[in-house]
């Protein structure tokens, strides 16, 4: 039922977000029981309506230790500052940890948490945009990381090294010699590469 109202896109008129709120509770319930039926889903589903799901925040955070990436999205939505340190346990035993240091970085506007999360993240991307709006020292030297004058294996590796350069900023050989690698890939990623070549004249 969760995965229906969301592929239905439904809105968060408060008797369905009371009717998530007791759907959530009762799947925490069976989860502890033993049942590993519906948490996520209801979770996903009360995560999607951001800050409208404000009511829901304590059905979220009872549901952190079975689903701690997307009760972390609703959550930072929300704004809910007490789930900062639930959050931050939960984040090393998460399936993704850099998606739950995404939102701990929105919920705290530290991006130290997705420093934290950068050598594990199997996937940079996200937590390259995340990062970026909440920069530490260590932002830079993680980017230049990705720049390595040439081009990733995969295309969402491309894509990382992609979102690395445009944040850089930088115009130099190791720039150029990557974003020339990806175009040569003749990859999905290689005519956004082109693009930051032309513009960089």
């Amino acid at each position: 039922m969760a995965g229906a109202l969301a592929w239905a896109g439904a809105p968060p008129i408060p008797p369905l977000v009371e009717q998530a709120r007791r759907h959530l509770r009762a799947a925490i319930a069976s989860q502890r029981a033993g049942s590993s039926r519906g948490v996520l889903h209801w979770a996903d589903l009360v995560a999607s309506w951001g800050a409208e799901a404000q009511p829901a925040v304590p059905e979220l955070l009872a549901a952190i230790p079975y689903a701690p990436i997307h009760s972390a999205r609703g959550l930072a939505a929300c704004g809910a500052t007490e789930a900062v340190q639930p959050l931050a346990e939960a984040m090393e035993g998460a399936y993704s940890p850099y998606l739950v240091a995404c939102s701990l970085t929105e919920l705290t506007a530290d991006g130290s948490w997705c420093e934290r999360a950068w050598d594990s993240a199997n996937s940079k991307k996200e937590l390259i945009r995340t990062w970026a709006v909440h920069p530490t020292p260590g932002l830079h030297p993680a980017l230049r990381s990705l720049v390595t004058g040439r081009a990733a294996e995969s295309w969402p590796g491309q894509r990382e090294q992609l979102a690395a350069i445009e944040i850089l900023g930088a115009d130099d050989a190791d720039v150029r010699q990557t974003l020339e690698a990806i175009v040569q890939r003749q990859g999905e990623p290689a005519t956004e590469a082109a693009r930051i070549l032309d513009r960089l004249g």
